[in-house]
This record gives structure tokens, C-alpha cells and sequence, in this order.
């Protein structure tokens, strides 16, 4: 009966710490979208700014060409921009990065979303298109 109750005791303990951490995760990812101020003069312009590093094997092989299909695809001009998270370590923080690849989307000028991690081109254009807002 001890056992039992340890175990489960362990288990509710799991299960509130995976609460509390996608919770700092989702308010971190909200306090970075509000702190993305908007991109004065670059209304007809769509923008996403990729953290990566130089040793990133997710942002090369999957990011990038994710972010190069729907550049290719998207119907308004669209800037990838690639940040190096250690040498801008100031951007990072202001966007709350702390893994890469990580993502900053911008339609008509205004912050739309931010991705911590892989994010497939879908969810990009859907943050773009204003469907989703999603993080």
C-alpha cells in the first residue's frame, strides 16, 4: 500500500512540474510576442527572423529549407533573416530565445508569432496570414 501511494505521489509531482513548465514556457513565448515592437515603414512586407547558430544541424536541414519553400511560395515579399543567437545574444533575449531553431514572424510590419524549435512552413504562413496565433 506504501508503494502505491509513493508511486502515485511521484506521479502527481511528474505531472505538476509538466504543467508548470509548459505554462513558463507559454508566458515567456506571450511576455517575447509583446516585447517584438513593430517594423516602422515595412507594411507591404512580410519578415521572419530565424535564431540559429553555426553548429545547428535542425536549423540547416530543416529550418532553412522550410523557411526557403515558403519564401518561394508566399505571394508578398517575405525576408528570412538569420540571427545568430551567441553573437546576438541581445536580440535573443528580447524575443526570449533560448533554443534554436526559433523563430520571429512579422506580416505587414507587426509581430504575429514566435516559435521555439522546429516549426513546419504551414504554421508559418498561417501565423503570416493572421490565422493562427499560435505559439
Amino acid at each position: 500500500m506504501e508503494r502505491i501511494l509513493l508511486a502515485l505521489l511521484l506521479l502527481a509531482v511528474f505531472a505538476a512540474a509538466v504543467i508548470a513548465g509548459r505554462w513558463w514556457v507559454r508566458r515567456r513565448a506571450g511576455s517575447a510576442l509583446a516585447a517584438a515592437v513593430s517594423v516602422a515603414g515595412e507594411e507591404d512586407v512580410d519578415r521572419v527572423l530565424l535564431f540559429t547558430t553555426e553548429d545547428c544541424v535542425q536549423c540547416r536541414e530543416m529550418q532553412r529549407p522550410a523557411l526557403e519553400r515558403l519564401r518561394e511560395r508566399w505571394p508578398r515579399p517575405l525576408i528570412v533573416e538569420e540571427i545568430d543567437a551567441i553573437a546576438r545574444r541581445d536580440m535573443a533575449r528580447q524575443y526570449g530565445v533560448l533554443t534554436v531553431p526559433s523563430t520571429v514572424v512579422f506580416a505587414g510590419g507587426q509581430p504575429r508569432g514566435v516559435n521555439y524549435g522546429f516549426v513546419p512552413a504551414e504554421k508559418i504562413a498561417r501565423q503570416l496570414r493572421g490565422d493562427s496565433y499560435t505559439i
